[in-house]
């Protein structure tokens, strides 16, 4: 995860998703490094190794579209049951969201999470909400939880990259 640091913000302080990160930029040092050790610790089922494995699978990833992630969605599953928190619970849903179970079915599985979602969590189940939204042609309704989302959202460069969302939903 450190190796993709200097990829999540812009020179000028913007957020960067995963999806739009320079993947040239990644420090691929690191990357080996921290493959090596998610293969050695992944036998054991622990939580860290099994999030190390899911780290590891996007940074090997060549680009967005060539993740994969069924492997990554059976890390969540995996995940959930050793750790079962609400921010693991969401993270499984984003993660399966772009996998075989699709958005729409991701967005029913956050539908009946998020009512007992609070803090941080809640906070950031209204932006993935957001997003399934948009991923699925619902433009008002995303355009709706992402306001949502950055009224609520503490971070500067968070807000300003749900305005960004905002902005492209209008056509901007």
């Amino acid at each position: 995860t450190e190796a993709r640091s200097s990829t999540r913000l812009t020179d000028g302080g913007d957020l960067v998703t995963l999806e739009n990160a320079d993947r040239r930029r990644w420090d691929a040092p690191s990357i080996q490094e921290g493959l090596d050790l998610a293969v050695v610790a992944l036998p054991g089922g622990g939580r860290f190794a099994l999030q190390a494995g899911i780290a590891g699978l996007h940074a090997e990833a060549p680009s967005w579209s060539g993740t994969d992630w069924t492997s990554i969605g059976a890390l969540w599953d995996r995940l959930t049951e050793v750790w079962p928190s609400p921010s693991a619970a969401l993270a499984r849903i984003v993660a399966r969201s772009y996998g075989a179970t699709g958005a729409p079915a991701a967005l029913s599985e956050l539908d009946a999470l998020q009512p007992g979602l609070r803090g941080a969590v809640g906070r950031h189940a209204v932006a993935v909400r957001a997003d399934l939204l948009r991923r699925i042609g619902r433009t008002d309704e995303s355009r709706a939880a992402y306001r949502q989302a950055a009224s609520a959202e503490p971070h500067a460069a968070t807000r300003d990259f749900f305005g960004r969302r905002i902005a492209e939903l209008d056509g901007q």
